[in-house]
């Protein structure tokens, strides 16, 4: 999945990154993902989840739940200035969980929307509601750059849903 969305960024990178949509729709979502980041951090989420994942007691961040996530939002983060890791760095925690919480700038619908029983208790309901709203925006921020990228990508020819990118030399021959 990582090596997938790398090869894409090689190929399409520069396209998306000099495309008016896409950087227009980029710097919403970015936006969006920084005020939600502080946000987030003043509710005292991502220290809850960080002591719930030192638990070791099956967090929302275990292992095995980036094999829901699509190598299409990877892509996404890239094209925010993100990195991706080449290795699992914590242990029994999500292939994208560093040792200071979530290394992706722009987060899967599942990371953002789900507030388990206990941070709904720690948060109580009236924050929970209104970082569920915060979360709801940018999700909708991520689809809308999401469709201008495969509009983008449509405009050259190319399809993000076949099973490889064009090579590299391909991308820069437009």
């Amino acid at each position: 999945m990582v090596e997938r969305a790398q090869a894409a960024w090689g190929a399409w990178g520069r396209l998306l990154a000099e495309d008016p949509a896409v950087r227009a729709k980029a710097a919403e979502l970015e936006a969006l993902v920084a005020d939600n980041q502080r946000a987030f951090a003043r509710a005292g989420v991502y220290r809850i989840c960080a002591a719930c994942a030192a638990e070791d007691s099956g967090s929302c961040c275990q292992e095995g739940i980036e094999r829901h996530f699509h190598w299409q939002h990877l892509l996404i983060n890239l094209l925010l200035g993100g990195n991706l890791p080449p290795v699992r760095q914590v242990p029994r925690q999500c292939f994208f969980n560093g040792p200071r919480g979530c290394l992706l700038r722009a987060k899967f619908s599942i990371c953002l929307n789900h507030f388990c029983p206990r941070l709904r208790r720690a948060l109580g309901d009236e924050t929970c509601e209104e970082l569920v709203r915060r979360a709801s925006r940018e999700i909708w921020a991520g689809y809308e750059l999401e469709n201008a990228v495969r509009a983008a990508l449509r405009r050259r020819g190319w399809d993000w849903e076949a099973p490889a990118p064009p090579p590299v030399e391909s991308a820069s021959q437009t």
